[in-house]
C-alpha cells in the first residue's frame, strides 16, 4: 500500500474571539512561531476563503488547541465549537488568560488550567514533549488494520473493546506500544484529510 503524503500540519491552532486583544494575539502567534511552531490562526487567512472550512481542515490536522481567553471569549461561540471538536479529537487544550485576575471566565473553560499569557513557555514545552508522529509505514500498517478490522472510526471509538482490539493488533505487528485512543485519533486524522480507506462493509472481528 502506498503512502498518503500528509497534509501540512500545524503544532498551534490559536483559538481567540474576534477582535480579542489583537496586540496580545500577536505577541502569543509570534512567540509560537519564534519557538519554531507551525500555527494556525484563522485571523490571518486571505479575503474571499471559505473560513468555516479552513478552520475544520485545520483544528483537524493540528497538534494542539491554544485558547486566549479574554473577557470577549465569553460571547464566542465559535470558541466553544472548537475546543469541543479538540476534546472529541483528544488533543489538548492549553488556555492562556490575558483578563486581569479576577475577572470571570466562561463555564466551559473552567474545566481547564487557566495559564496567564506569560507562562506561554511552559504551552511551548509542553506541545514540544509531545509524542512523535507516527511515521508514513506505522500511518501505512494502522489502515491496514483498520481495514482488517472494518469497524468505522466512530464506532470504535465509541467501543473501548474493539479500540483494544485495534491497539494489539497494531502494537504487535509495530512492536510498539501505542493507545487505543491514541490510533483512534490518527484514524480520524486521516478520515478528515481523505487518506482513510472506505469500508466495503462494517464488521466485527
Amino acid at each position: 500500500m502506498n503512502a498518503i503524503a500528509p497534509e501540512i500540519l500545524y503544532d498551534v491552532f490559536l483559538s481567540h474571539s474576534p477582535g480579542a486583544g489583537d496586540d496580545t494575539v500577536a505577541m502569543v502567534r509570534a512567540a509560537f512561531s519564534a519557538a519554531g511552531l507551525k500555527v494556525f490562526d484563522s485571523s490571518t487567512l486571505d479575503p474571499g476563503v471559505d473560513i468555516q472550512d479552513e478552520i475544520w481542515s485545520a483544528l483537524a490536522v493540528s497538534v494542539a488547541v491554544v485558547v486566549v481567553a479574554t473577557p470577549t471569549t465569553t460571547a464566542s461561540a465559535w470558541t466553544a465549537v472548537e475546543i469541543g471538536a479538540a476534546q472529541a479529537w483528544h488533543k489538548p487544550v492549553f488556555i492562556l488568560q490575558s483578563a486581569p485576575p479576577g475577572v470571570p471566565v466562561p463555564p466551559y473553560l473552567g474545566r481547564f488550567q487557566l495559564l496567564p499569557v506569560s507562562r506561554i513557555d511552559d504551552v511551548i514545552q509542553a506541545i514540544r514533549n509531545r509524542p512523535e508522529p507516527m511515521s508514513p509505514e506505522e500511518l501505512d500498517l494502522l489502515r491496514e488494520v483498520y481495514v482488517e478490522m472494518g469497524i468505522p472510526t466512530d464506532q470504535l471509538l465509541g467501543n473501548p473493546s474493539k479500540l483494544t482490539v485495534l491497539a494489539q493488533r497494531f502494537n504487535k505487528r509495530n512492536r510498539s506500544d501505542v493507545s487505543g485512543e491514541s490510533l483512534a485519533h490518527e484514524l480520524i486524522t486521516m478520515r478528515k484529510r481523505g487518506g482513510l480507506p472506505r469500508l466495503k462493509q462494517a464488521q466485527s472481528r
